[in-house]
């Protein structure tokens, strides 16, 4: 999990109207960059009773995937505020569609979103 020691690094490019995020890395100078598929790290202003998402890539190449529960089949509430690693599978190249799907403590509707994340 994130620390107080840790960098935070988010890159994006804009194409289409959309926002893609790119996986990147901090690594000391002359080091070797990890070949580890993304992390994506999600914070809530709400508490957040379960958390899913799927990926499918955007153009057709692949179907959706089944989703999967952040914290696996019996997850614990997500706090507001809390850092929540969700570790993405994706495409070793081009763009992935990610679809978070949150369902809030003390709300009935769920909340989708979709993240779009390019690999180079």
């Amino acid at each position: 999990m994130p620390s107080s020691d840790s960098i935070g690094v988010v890159a994006w490019v804009e194409q289409n109207l959309f926002k893609y995020y790119v996986p990147v890395s901090v690594v000391a100078e002359n080091a070797v960059g990890s070949t580890d598929l993304p992390t994506m790290i999600v914070r809530s202003p709400l508490d957040i009773e379960r958390l899913v998402w799927r990926s499918w890539q955007e153009n057709g190449g692949s179907q959706q995937s089944e989703y999967a529960t952040v914290g696996g089949h019996n997850p614990p509430v997500i706090r507001a505020g809390q850092a929540t690693k969700v570790p993405l599978v994706v495409q070793p190249s081009g763009t992935t569609v990610i679809e978070l799907t949150a369902k809030f403590v003390n709300q009935d509707r769920l909340f989708p979103q979709l993240v779009r994340i390019l690999v180079p």
